[in-house]
């Protein structure tokens, strides 16, 4: 429903199989797919972050994968945005259209030559904060947490038992990382 709403291209496919995650991966290689979308009602990572069925698709597949774990998801309105630097380049193409009519607030380490601004139009209500505050800042009051698979795996097991329990969170693993 959302995809078309979106004017979005979207095709299901139904398979019945014993071993999903082959299927999955055989699939995105001959569909010539721009992004593997998976969901989950909880985490599915485990305590090495990546539980196993996870990671066989993130390292099997030749496009981008995004993990959705809900959290009572409703609406998009007030976003938070973990990005660190070069290495979350590829996450403009979803971010400077997913967001526009919203509020972000981005996380970020660095503070160096990495502008996470340009990621959005000039128009954009932006607030950028340290990664570090997350836990001050509410996460109740935020309807999404949008991160890297690079800089999900760079913070810690306490922040992230934090953000789980807290608030629905879309992770994307670009094809280079």
């Amino acid at each position: 429903k959302t995809a078309h709403e979106l004017g979005l291209p979207i095709k299901t496919v139904y398979k019945a199989s014993g071993e999903v995650q082959k299927e999955i991966v055989k699939t995105t290689a001959t569909g010539n797919y721009n992004l593997l979308l998976l969901g989950s009602a909880k985490s599915p990572f485990t305590e090495d972050k990546l539980g196993g069925k996870i990671r066989t698709l993130l390292e099997n597949t030749e496009c981008d994968v995004g993990v959705f774990i809900d959290n009572n998801f409703n609406n998009v309105k007030n976003v938070l945005i973990i990005l660190n630097g070069k290495y979350d380049l590829f996450m403009r193409r979803y971010l400077s259209g997913f967001v526009k009519e919203t509020k972000v607030t981005i996380l970020s380490n660095s503070y160096s030559e990495f502008k996470a601004e340009s990621f959005f139009d000039e128009n954009q209500h932006l607030e950028i904060r340290h990664v570090n505050e997350i836990k001050m800042l509410g996460l109740k009051n935020y309807d999404l947490l949008i991160s890297s698979l690079y800089c999900w795996q760079d913070l810690d097991d306490e922040m992230l038992e934090h953000i789980e329990n807290e608030i629905s969170v879309l992770i994307i693993k670009g094809k280079s990382e």
